[in-house]
């Protein structure tokens, strides 16, 4: 409790708890049997995919790249979001209605 300044009356503190998260993520996905599907002019696009959906789970992307075989990832989750889900995301890209993940 804390004195107010005024003379008998007394004001109750609330304390107020927060969390902070800040855990940064590097993932790297790898095509099977490593093959080199990922092909260097529509890697671009397979980026701005995988960040429309880090951004739909209120996550943030710091660093996105990779190679024929393998994409790295450097991102942070919201707390909301489950490390376990957030890794689920090649079955996300083989569901997509867009193109089927092999014309990467």
């Amino acid at each position: 409790m804390e004195h107010s300044g005024n003379r008998g009356a007394v004001r109750q503190c609330t304390p107020r708890m927060t969390t902070y998260t800040d855990i940064a993520y590097h993932i790297v996905f790898a095509t099977k049997h490593r093959v080199p599907v990922l092909r260097k002019e529509r890697r671009d696009d397979l980026y701005r995919f995988i960040w429309g959906i880090i951004k739909e789970r209120s996550s943030h992307l710091y660093r996105i790249g990779g190679v024929e075989d393998h994409v790295h990832i450097l991102s942070s989750l919201h707390p909301t979001v489950a490390l376990a889900d957030f890794v689920r995301l090649p079955a996300l890209l083989a569901q997509s209605p867009k193109q089927p993940i092999t014309d990467y």
